[in-house]
């Protein structure tokens, strides 16, 4: 399995207008749904048949595609919200296409987009590991009755 770090690099080797991959849209919504372009992924490897000659075309696709998605709804949202200031992070915010765009339509928009370094660009999961380490270390420890909330609003 190809992980994001693998897609950036291999990305950057590719095509990004060869194949057409499209996210799903959700009318009058910011949210996101990528369930249909990993699916138009599988389906054209397993139509092509060159998985191998094609991956960095394929790669550059499907970044190009996921990003653009990512950065069209969060610029329309920080526009709409009236928001001047973006602070990204997580494992995602070591991808170098949205660091570019989301960069370049900050400025456009007046808005500040600021990323961790490199080096904290983490998984989310890894960070929030380290956090809980550092809360047990400290004696704060939950009960087994704490539960994830899906859906929950920030």
């Amino acid at each position: 399995m190809i992980q994001t770090p693998q897609i950036d690099r291999l990305a950057k080797e590719g095509d990004s207008k060869k194949i057409q991959f499209k996210c799903g849209q959700f009318k009058d919504s910011f949210d996101f749904s990528f369930s249909g372009i990993k699916t138009g992924v599988l389906y054209y490897t397993q139509k092509s048949g060159k998985l191998s000659e094609e991956i960095n075309d394929i790669c550059a696709c499907f970044q190009k595609s996921v990003i653009s998605d990512i950065v069209k709804k969060t610029i329309a949202l920080c526009i709409k919200k009236k928001v001047g200031f973006l602070a990204v992070g997580g494992g995602v915010s070591a991808n170098s296409l949205l660091r570019e765009m989301l960069t370049f339509e900050g400025k456009k928009n007046k808005i500040k987009v600021v990323f961790p370094p490199m080096e904290q660009s983490l998984d989310n999961g890894a960070m929030i590991a380290r956090y809980g380490r550092r809360l047990f270390q400290k004696g704060q420890v939950s009960d087994l009755s704490l539960t994830a909330v899906p859906g929950l609003s920030i």
